[in-house]
């Protein structure tokens, strides 16, 4: 038995037709009887039979379809509507009386495929989950092309930064006492040149340490920006107030997890250089926030390196 559908029971040919030598038979759940009241099957394996219908059959219910193009009910839609995916797990330490907060990210497939950001904050009266960012939002990043990173939490849950998936940009959203947000604000600049992930705020709240991905480059002649094939990744600082960015780290062709030390005073990160994958070759790299002299060095080779040396 090469397969069987809801519509019937698929059998070879013993002599495919010309026109499809590909082709299966097709039993129509009228022709074949596939069980009886005892739950029994009255389908022969052996001899390809039924109880109530031969396999030589002239019936007019059969039918030839090339393998794997006979109707099936069973659709991807079907079998995801139901799904929910679950990622990006964060916890909050409580405020004040308040419980911990835990957040994390659902993927919905019968909401268009979006992603939504959850709170549940267990309390006397039992945990209860809400959607945090509004109804039209999708929390989705395309920094490396597949993504990850896309949430920014405030110290004092009272700030979220996201990726907004329509346009790729960091969108600031204020968080109620109900947990539902109000719309997100953008905060980066507009147009789809940059795209943003895995980033860290600023104990004041003021800036967001982040990839950036620039999808465009600058013409030398002065003509404005144009597509390129050889996208930048770097490290910004991300002012919220205005969307200004400062480059923080460069040089290198991947980067990632870039962290503040406690005193802000110093940024870490990890980075690498294609061919490798970051489970190949990477290094831990620490920059200072800002020389004694006060002048800015971006450059990855001139910052610390702390592991990695061997290229492991």
């Amino acid at each position: 038995l090469s397969s069987f559908s809801c519509h019937g029971f698929i059998l070879p040919h013993s002599s495919p037709s010309p026109s499809s030598p590909s082709s299966s038979r097709l039993f129509s759940a009228d022709d074949v009887n596939i069980g009886n009241n005892n739950g029994e099957s009255d389908f022969d394996m052996d001899t390809m039979t039924s109880s109530t219908t031969s396999s030589t059959s002239t019936s007019s219910s059969f039918y030839d379809k090339p393998y794997g193009t006979w109707p099936s009910p069973i659709t991807s839609k079907a079998i995801t509507a139901g799904t929910v995916r679950l990622s990006g797990l964060s916890v909050l330490p409580a405020r004040g009386d308040d419980d911990d907060a835990v957040y994390w990210l659902e993927g919905r497939p019968n909401e268009g495929g979006r992603t939504v950001l959850c709170r549940c904050r267990p309390s006397s009266d039992g945990p209860s989950a809400v959607d945090v960012t509004p109804a039209e939002s999708n929390v989705r990043t395309r920094v490396h092309e597949y993504g990850g990173g896309a949430v920014v939490l405030g110290r004092e849950e009272t700030e979220i930064f996201y990726s907004e998936f329509a346009g790729q940009r960091v969108c600031r959203l204020i968080v109620d006492d109900n947990g539902g947000g109000r719309v997100g604000v953008p905060v980066s600049v507009e147009g789809d040149r940059y795209r943003y992930a895995d980033g860290v705020l600023s104990r004041d709240g003021s800036t967001v340490y982040c990839i950036r991905e620039d999808h465009l480059i600058d013409s030398e002649e002065g003509g404005g920006a144009t597509p390129s094939k050889d996208v930048v990744n770097e490290i910004v600082a991300l002012r919220v107030s205005d969307g200004s960015m400062t480059v923080v780290a460069t040089g290198n062709d991947f980067y990632s997890n870039p962290r503040l030390n406690p005193e802000e005073t110093e940024l870490a990160y990890v980075t690498w250089n294609h061919p490798n994958m970051p489970w190949d070759a990477t290094e831990l790299r620490v920059r200072p926030l800002a020389n004694e002299d006060g002048q800015d060095d971006a450059k990855t080779s001139n910052h610390r390196l702390v592991a990695g040396h061997d290229g492991d």
